[in-house]
């Protein structure tokens, strides 16, 4: 099975939101294929690569529309 979790929260950026988001993915990719896309932000990539999930960061491209900078 392939899942998306699409959000705004996200690790590594901290709080309790993001933390639980960040299990959910982990819980989900035991049993799954998980891809996460999410917001860019600065000093993402080495905690990307720990994951088992792929994790896809955008940044806004204007208007709303979300551009993909994996």
């Amino acid at each position: 099975m392939r899942l998306l979790l699409l959000t705004i929260d996200f690790p590594p950026a901290r709080g309790g939101v993001q933390g639980l988001l960040a299990c959910l993915a982990d819980g989900l990719a035991a049993t799954a294929e998980v891809t996460v896309v999410t917001g860019a932000a600065a000093g993402t990539a080495a905690w990307d690569r720990a994951r088992r999930y792929t994790v896809v960061r955008a940044r806004p491209a204007g208007w709303g529309w979300a551009r993909t900078t994996v």
